[in-house]
C-alpha cells in the first residue's frame, strides 16, 4: 500500500509540472506607452560691424550703407516660434527719419541711426513685435540680419556702438 501511494503521488507530481496543464486561467492587461517631441530652439548672433564710414554728413544723402550678419536658428521640427529684436539701448535718439534704432558715439555726444532688416533692400524691419518663423527641420537655419545706415546724418568723429536684445519666444 505504501508503494502504491508513493507512487501514485509520483504520477500527480508529474501531471502538475506538463506545461499547460495546471494553467486554467490567464489575464491580460493594455500597457500604454507615450512619449512626447517638445519645442526647443537655440539661438546665436553674429556681429554686425559697419565700415568706417566719412565724418560730418555721412557720406551723400540719400544713399545707404548696409552690410549683413545673421541668427543662427536651431529649433524642433515644425516649431513656430516668434523672433524679435528691441529697439537696442538708444532706440531712435538719432531722429526716425534715418533709422528705427541708434548707435551712441564713444565720447557719448553723438548718435548713428540705423536699421535691422530682414533683406538687403530693407523692406521689412525686424521689429519688437516679432517675426513668425517655422523650423523646417532639426539641422538649423541661418536667418539674414541686414544693417543699414541712411547716409546725410550729420555724425561726429568716433566711433559707435548699441547692443539689441534678440528674443525667441515658443
Amino acid at each position: 500500500m505504501r508503494s502504491i501511494s508513493c507512487i501514485a503521488l509520483l504520477v500527480l507530481a508529474c501531471a502538475s509540472a506538463v506545461p499547460g496543464a495546471a494553467a486554467t486561467h490567464s489575464k491580460t492587461q493594455t500597457l500604454t506607452v507615450r512619449g512626447s517631441v517638445s519645442q526647443n530652439c537655440s539661438l546665436t548672433t553674429s556681429p554686425l560691424a559697419f565700415p568706417s564710414m566719412g565724418i560730418g554728413y555721412v557720406h551723400q544723402p540719400g544713399k545707404t550703407v548696409a552690410m549683413q550678419s545673421s541668427l543662427g536658428m536651431r529649433c524642433t521640427k515644425g516649431a513656430s516660434v516668434q523672433i524679435s529684436m528691441d529697439t537696442g539701448l538708444y532706440g531712435g535718439k538719432a531722429g526716425p527719419q534715418f533709422g528705427s534704432r541708434s548707435m551712441k558715439s564713444s565720447n557719448g555726444k553723438s548718435y548713428l541711426a540705423y536699421d535691422l532688416c530682414h533683406d538687403s533692400a530693407c523692406a521689412s524691419v525686424w521689429t519688437p513685435q516679432g517675426y513668425t518663423y517655422v523650423s523646417p527641420s532639426d539641422a538649423g537655419s541661418s536667418l539674414p540680419v541686414w544693417g543699414r545706415i541712411k547716409t546725410g546724418q550729420q555724425a561726429d568723429l568716433g566711433s559707435y556702438s548699441d547692443s539689441v536684445t534678440v528674443t525667441v519666444s515658443f
